[in-house]
């Protein structure tokens, strides 16, 4: 295919999708709609997307399964915290009974 080939070919086909865009609009507008009611499917469907992947199975258990891990580890640093400020053993020597 040459260059000159090409070029037709993509002008055939720049003019093919517009004729398509303006038969579609031509048809959404009979039929009463506009083309913000497809913008706003497009947003819930994506919405709904959004909701199945945080939601979904796989997440929830990961999620819950670090969070676990990771209270754990706060809780094991606050015991060896609390552990570490009390002292043991020490006498204050300049106390007199």
């Amino acid at each position: 295919m040459s260059g000159e080939e090409a070029m037709q070919e993509l002008e055939e086909v720049s003019v093919e999708l517009k004729e398509k865009e303006e038969i579609e609009l031509i048809e959404t507008a009979e039929a009463g709609g506009t083309q913000d009611d497809t913008a706003q499917v497009t947003f819930v469907e994506g919405l709904v997307n959004l909701c199945q992947l945080l939601f979904s199975p796989v997440f929830v258990q990961t999620f819950i399964l670090t969070f676990l891990a990771e209270w754990g580890d706060r809780s094991q640093i606050a015991t060896i915290a609390m552990a570490a400020a009390k002292v043991y053993g020490s006498k204050d020597l300049s106390k007199k009974r």
